[in-house]
C-alpha cells in the first residue's frame, strides 16, 4: 500500500503555479537540510517531489517508537537506526533522480562549521532546539547564505526566510528564556513532578556529564559516583534524612521520607497505574528502584568513553531521569509519573501534529522555490494558526519580511549590558549560564578589559589551556586571575570562531544577586521591537482589503513563544480567536511570551 501511494504521488507530480519554473535550477541547487524529524521528513519528501535533487541532510538522532505516529518515512523496522540515513534512503522512492546524502552528527560540532555550510546554496532548518537554531543562524549570516527557518507546536507553526542585511534574522526578536525554578525548591522542597524531573536532569549531568560548577543538585562530597549503591544511599537516603531533620521547613508541609534500599520491599508502593504500553505504566517503588539501578550501571559504562548529554530519546538516560524523579516523588509524597509523562515534561514536548508539520514543510518549499527562481522580494513570513479566525476563516497569515533589527546581537551592531555578582558568581557559571546558555555561544573566547584572555576549549584541542581553565572556573569573577571589576564595569569581548561572531559586553556589579543569577539588558530593545511591529501591522491593516485586514488584526493579538523542545516554537493563539472558534490547544506551557510580528 505504501509503495502504491508513493507511485501515485510521484506520477501525479504537478508544477507549482505562479512561478516561471526552470527545473534545471532546482536540480543544480545544493540544499542543506538540518534535521530529519517531524518537519524534516515532510520537508525532504516535498523537496524531492518538487524537483530538488541535490540534498544533504544532517541529524544526530536515532529513530524512536514515539516518532512513528508523525514521521511517516519511518516504520517499526527502523527503530534505533539513524534518522538521517533512513530518511535519505526512503525519499529516493519519491524521485529516483534525487541524490540525498545523509550525515550523522550535531550541527554544532566543528566539522559542520562555516567551511561545510559554504558548500551549499541554501540552508533549511528543521531543528528542535533554540541553541542549534541560533548557531545555524549565525553561521549563515557570516557566510551571507540564505536560510529558511521553521517550527511547529501542536497545530500552530511558522516559516521565515532569513537574508543577511535584507530581512530579520532568527535573533532579531529576543527569545524568552525557558522557565526556571528556585534552587532551594529543586534541592530540598519540591512540590510538583516537574520539580523532581528538573532535579533528576541535573543529577544526570552531575553524574555523567561535563563538570559544571552551576549544578546545584547535590554535594556528592567523597561519594563514589561510579558505584550505584553509594550514589543511591547518598541522594535517596542520607540527603533526604538531612532535609527532613530541618523541622522549620516542614511546619506546613509533609516531611520527606528516605527511600532506604534495604526496606524497599516492605515499603508502601505509592501510586500505581496501568496503561496500554509499558512506558505508560507507573511501577511500584521496588521496581522503580531496580530500573534506576540498571540504567545507572549502563550509563556508568558509557561514561567511561566520554561525557554524556541528556537526550529525551536516549532510552538509558530517560529511564534514569524518570526513575530518579519517581523515587524522589515518593519521598516527598508527590504522585509518581509514567515514563511517557516524564518524557513529556523532561523534553517540554507539546503533542506534535503530522499535518501541521506537512503544512509548514510545504510553505518552506514554496519559499525555496521563490529564492531559487530569483524572486527573493516575494519571500514572506508565514504563520499558521491553530484555528480559523476572521470572517474568511483565515488559518495562514502571510506578512512581508521585516527589516533587520540594528540592535540585534547577531546581525546588527550592539553591545550588551550584563549584571552579575562578581563576588559570588564563578567563571564556570558565567560561561555555562550566561555566555553559552543565554547568549548561545558554542566555543567562546573571552577578552577581559583587553588584558586577560581566556578560551573555553576541549582537552584534546589544547591541554595546557584546558588545564588552566579547569583551575580558573571555580574562582569568582572578581579574582585577580580573572579580572572582573566590582566597580566601574568590566568590558568583555566574546569571540566564537565557529560562528564567526564577536559581541562586546559591559559587565556590571550587583551585590544583591546570588551566585546563579544575572540580568541582560534587553528591555529597551524589546520595547522598540513591539512598537515597530505594532506600527507596521497597523499600517498594513489600513491599506489591506477586508479579508486581509481581518487576518492581520487577528495576527496582531497572537503571541509567540519558544520552547527548548522537540518541534519547538510558536504561538499561543490570541484569546479572542480561541474563544470565537471554541478551539482548544493540546497544551499550554507556562512560558514567558512576546508579540508576534
Amino acid at each position: 500500500q505504501a509503495q502504491g501511494l508513493i507511485s501515485t504521488m510521484t506520477a501525479s507530480r504537478v508544477p507549482i503555479t505562479g512561478f516561471k519554473q526552470d527545473p534545471s535550477k532546482f536540480e543544480a541547487c545544493k540544499l542543506l537540510v538540518i534535521g530529519a524529524g517531524g518537519i524534516g521528513c515532510e520537508l525532504l519528501k516535498t523537496l524531492v517531489t518538487t524537483g530538488f535533487t541535490n540534498i544533504t541532510v544532517v541529524d544526530l538522532d536515532t529513530i524512536d517508537v514515539s516518532n512513528l505516529n508523525r514521521q511517516f518515512l519511518f516504520n517499526s523496522s527502523h527503530v534505533g537506526k539513524s534518522k538521517a540515513k533512513v530518511a535519505a534512503e526512503r525519499v529516493t522512492a519519491f524521485n529516483p533522480k534525487a541524490k540525498v546524502t545523509a550525515l550523522i552528527g550535531n550541527v554544532k560540532d566543528p566539522e559542520f562549521g562555516t567551511g561545510f555550510i559554504d558548500k551549499f546554496d541554501l540552508v533549511m532548518n528543521a531543528l528542535d532546539n533554540l541553541e542549534a537554531r541560533r548557531h545555524v543562524n549565525r553561521m549563515c549570516l557570516a557566510l551571507s547564505k540564505p536560510l529558511i527557518e521553521s517550527g511547529t507546536e501542536g497545530y500552530t507553526g511558522q516559516t521565515q526566510v532569513i537574508l543577511k542585511g535584507e530581512s530579520e534574522c532568527y535573533e532579531c526578536t529576543p527569545k524568552p528564556q525557558p522557565k526556571t525554578f528556585a534552587v532551594c525548591t529543586i534541592r530540598s522542597t519540591p512540590e510538583k513532578p516537574i520539580h523532581c524531573i528538573v532535579w533528576a536532569k541535573h543529577l544526570f549531568g552531575l553524574l555523567f556529564g561535563e563538570k559544571d560548577d552551576s549544578n546545584a543538585v547535590s554535594e556528592m562530597g567523597e561519594t563514589n559516583t561510579t558505584d550505584w549503591s553509594s550514589v543511591y544511599n547518598k541522594i535517596f537516603d542520607h540527603d533526604i534524612e538531612v532535609w527532613a531533620s530541618m523541622e522549620e521547613k516542614w511546619t506546613n508541609r509533609r516531611k520527606p521520607v528516605p527511600a532506604k534500599w534495604s526496606e524497599l520491599q516492605s515499603m508502601g508502593d505509592g501510586e500505581r497505574s496501568e496503561g496500554p504500553l509499558p512506558s505508560q505504566r507507573v511501577l511500584s517503588l521496588a521496581s522503580t528502584a531496580c530500573r534506576w539501578k540498571e540504567s545507572f550501571n549502563k550509563l556508568s559504562e558509557r561514561r567511561k568513553y566520554g561525557t554524556l548529554v541528556f537526550d529525551k530519546d536516549d532510552q538509558d538516560a530517560m529511564v534514569f531521569v524518570t526513575e530518579s524523579a519517581n523515587i524522589r516523588m515518593w519521598s516527598y509524597g508527590i504522585s509518581l509519573q509514567s515514563e511517557f509523562n516524564a518524557k513529556g515534561i523532561a523534553g517540554s514536548i507539546i503533542p506534535a501534529i503530522a499535518t501541521a508539520n506537512a503544512v509548514i514543510a510545504g510553505l518552506m518549499v514554496l519559499e525555496a522555490v521563490r529564492l531559487v527562481s530569483g524572486r527573493k522580494e516575494d519571500c514572506r513570513f508565514v504563520f499558521k494558526s491553530a484555528c480559523a479566525s476572521g470572517k474568511r476563516g483565515v488559518i495562514l497569515t502571510s506578512l512581508p519580511s521585516q527589516e533587520p533589527n540594528p540592535k540585534c546581537m547577531a546581525c546588527g551592531s550592539c553591545s550588551l549590558e550584563c549584571t552579575v555578582n562578581c563576588t559570588k558568581m564563578s567563571l564556570g557559571t558565567f560561561i555555562s549560564k550566561v555566555i553559552k546558555g543565554s547568549l548561545g555561544f558554542n566555543f567562546p573566547a573571552l577578552d577581559i578589559n583587553a588584558k586577560i584572555n581566556l578560551e573555553d576549549v576541549q582537552e584534546d584541542e589544547d591541554e595546557e589551556e584546558f588545564a588552566r581553565m579547569q583551575q580558573l572556573k571555580p574562582l569568582p569573577l572578581n579574582h585577580p586571575r580573572i579580572g572582573f571589576l566590582n566597580e566601574g564595569g568590566t568590558l568583555v569581548s566574546v569571540l566564537d570562531g565557529s560562528q564567526d561572531m564577536t559581541v562586546e559586553m559591559v559587565i556590571k556589579q550587583d551585590e544583591e544577586l546570588d551566585e546563579q543569577s544575572f540580568r541582560i539588558d534587553t528591555q529597551s530593545l524589546t520595547q522598540a521591537l513591539e512598537k515597530q511591529q505594532a506600527e507596521e501591522i497597523q499600517g498594513q491593516s489600513n491599506s489591506a482589503s477586508e479579508g486581509a485586514g481581518a487576518a492581520l488584526a487577528s495576527a496582531q493579538d497572537d503571541e509567540i513563544m519558544v520552547l527548548d523542545d522537540e518541534l519547538e516554537v510558536l504561538e499561543d493563539s490570541g484569546k479572542r480567536a480561541r474563544e470565537s472558534s471554541n478551539c482548544q490547544n493540546d497544551a499550554e506551557p507556562d512560558h514567558s511570551k512576546q508579540r508576534l510580528k
